[in-house]
This record gives C-alpha cells, sequence and structure tokens, in this order.
C-alpha cells in the first residue's frame, strides 16, 4: 500500500530476528504487569500515574538514543510529574502494591519504546515490520505465559464463553490491539518515543474521565481532581511545545532552501575551497601569458 507509512511486511532475516528478541520479550512483560496494577488501583488513577512514563522515556531516549530535550519540554514532562503527585498522594500508603506494579509498567514502557526505536534504527524496519518481528517472539511467549498461569482453563470456565456477543467483543478488542501496535510502533520510529507517549497522555484526557464514570471506584477528592487537571495541563502544554520546535525548525529549513547554499554548504561541499584553490592558479596563468607577451614584444621590436 502506497502512501501509507510502514505498510510493509519485509522478509524473514535471522540477524533482523535475533535484534528483535528484546522488543518482544519488553511488550509481553509490558502488557502482563499493566494488566496486574490496573486491577490493583481505580482507572482514573492508573491512566494519571501512567503519564509518569513520559519521564522515563527522556531518560531512555537520553541514554540509549542519545537524544536531548530542550527545557521548555522538560518542564512540561516535570509538571505532569508534580500533578501526577499531588493526584495519587492521598492514597499512596492503601494501594502500594499496586502503585508498585503500575511503576513498573512505566519503567518497561519507556525500555520498550526506547529499544524498539533502536532496533528500527538498526534494522531499518518499520511499521508492520515491526509487528511482525515483535509476534514471532510475543505470541509464544504469551501462550506460553497463559500456560503457566492456568488461563485456558479459566478461560473454559467463563459463563460468557459460549456466548456470540462475547466473541464479536474480543474479535473487536484483538483487532484494535493489533492496528494500535501498529501505530504505537510506527509513531515510536517515525516520530519519537517520547512524543509517542506524550500523545498516550493527551488520550488519557479521555479515559480518566470514562473511567470516573463508568466504575465506581474512584473517589473524587480536591487533591485527586488538581492533580489530574495539573497533569493534563502538562501533557497539553508539552504537545503546543513540540509543535512549535518542529514548526521553527520546518521554518529555518525553508528559509535555507530559500536563500540558497551558504557559505556551511559551500564549505561542506568542497565548493569555496576549490574556488579558492583556482583563483591563485589563475592569477599566475595569467601573469605567465602577460610576461611571455611583453617579453615577445620586445624581442620583435629589437629585430624590427
Amino acid at each position: 500500500m502506497q502512501g501509507v507509512p510502514g505498510v510493509y511486511v519485509p522478509p524473514f532475516k535471522w540477524s533482523v530476528y535475533v535484534e528483535s528478541i528484546p522488543v518482544g520479550v519488553l511488550f509481553v512483560v509490558n502488557i502482563a504487569i499493566g494488566w496486574y496494577g490496573m486491577q490493583l488501583i481505580d482507572v482514573p488513577m492508573f491512566f494519571c500515574l501512567r503519564r509518569t512514563t513520559t519521564i522515563l522515556t527522556m531518560v531512555g531516549e537520553y541514554f540509549l538514543l542519545g537524544t536531548q530535550q530542550s527545557g521548555l519540554v522538560v518542564s512540561s514532562v516535570l509538571i505532569i510529574m508534580a500533578g501526577t503527585i499531588m493526584a495519587g498522594y492521598t492514597d499512596l500508603g492503601d494501594n502500594l502494591i499496586g502503585y508498585m506494579y503500575t511503576f513498573m509498567n512505566n519503567v518497561f514502557t519507556a525500555l520498550y519504546l526506547n529499544v524498539s526505536r533502536r532496533f528500527s534504527d538498526r534494522t531499518e524496519t518499520k511499521g508492520f515490520g515491526l509487528v511482525y518481528y515483535n509476534s514471532i517472539t510475543a505470541v509464544p511467549l504469551a501462550l506460553l505465559g497463559a500456560i503457566v498461569l492456568g488461563d485456558f482453563e479459566k478461560a473454559a470456565q467463563y459463563e460468557h464463553i459460549g456466548n456470540p456477543l462475547f466473541w464479536t467483543a474480543l474479535i473487536i478488542a484483538s483487532a484494535l490491539g493489533t492496528f494500535m501496535t501498529y501505530v504505537v510502533f510506527l509513531s515510536a520510529t517515525v516520530n519519537s518515543p517520547l512524543l509517542t507517549s506524550i500523545t498516550g497522555n493527551l488520550k488519557d484526557v479521555v479515559s480518566t474521565v470514562i473511567g470516573a464514570i463508568a466504575f465506581g471506584d474512584f473517589v473524587a477528592t480536591p487533591l485527586k481532581i488538581s492533580g489530574l487537571a495539573v497533569s493534563l495541563t502538562g501533557g497539553g502544554a508539552f504537545a503546543a511545545i513540540k509543535f512549535l520546535e518542529k514548526a521553527a525548525v520546518k521554518s529555518d529549513k525553508e528559509g535555507a532552501k530559500s536563500s540558497g547554499p551558504g557559505l556551511d554548504s559551500a564549505l561542506k561541499s568542497g565548493t569555496l575551497e576549490t574556488e579558492l584553490a583556482l583563483k591563485p592558479a589563475q592569477v599566475d596563468l595569467t601573469a605567465g601569458a602577460a610576461t611571455s607577451a611583453g617579453v615577445g614584444g620586445g624581442q620583435g621590436a629589437v629585430g624590427v
């Protein structure tokens, strides 16, 4: 499919697969820990705590990819962190295990995003290629985990296992999960792991509201509401800052193109050095020609 980024499955290569194994392992561990964390704390707080992934992703980008963010970007990430701490401070002691699971989920998410970007840069694998290699490792590993934990027996005893609506919902959820995995991989490789993490935070605006309405275990307190608001504000600030930074870079590139190659371009291409090297040679040739003409002219005058 031309025009759609990453919609291409490359031929299998053992060297690429071996490079992709850490991505698949981190993917499965990340999902498993996330599910356990979501069972232990309320949904709005889970999404609020998940926003701490951003600062972990930023640290991972620095150490694994060598990417350094601007001061404004770091400030917006710190605002997100401050809001998260505010929202979760009141019930940290009551849900310490759930908070620990969620924090580990954030660590593995940050690792998984940065390692997938590094794998993509090293192997030039994008989009569905990432999903393809990820699945080769993740599917057998997930099946093994389900067998060890007895998930197949639990599924067989589920009271709605024979309900067509259950299977319809399961198929739709699986299809959406596959599409989301593709989009996350694509965003992490085409944009950056940090930007992918932040767009997930903006998605949490809707998820937090829906979770608070749909689930009865969310207790609204002034500190929780304030913390959620501060955290979401930080996410919006980050998005605005990154948009302005990209616009500024694009404007600079367009200005450079319209003004033509400058001194830096000439030096990089070697054009300026070539011109400077030729000019003295041209001067020497001109002087030599003038000298020869003068000598020849004098000899002619004497002979006459």
